[in-house]
């Protein structure tokens, strides 16, 4: 199986997986892993990223 990624975004790939001192395959499967548990049911089941400033700034307004 082959892929073909954009090199910029290839490059960032790598820069990650060193930061994370990780090999670029593993970093590989685990965005793909990510994406098959919870990133493709996610919009289907009406779930959404927040950032967490925002949800402390909610429940404050509230409380």
């Amino acid at each position: 199986m082959t892929f073909r990624l954009p090199s910029e975004k290839l490059d960032h790939l790598w820069k990650v997986s060193e930061a994370k001192n990780i090999s670029t395959n593993t970093l590989f499967n685990q965005i793909i892993k990510a994406f098959l548990d919870w990133h493709s049911m996610a919009a289907d089941a009406k779930l959404y990223y927040l950032p967490k400033s925002f949800l402390v700034r909610l429940i404050n307004e509230l409380t």
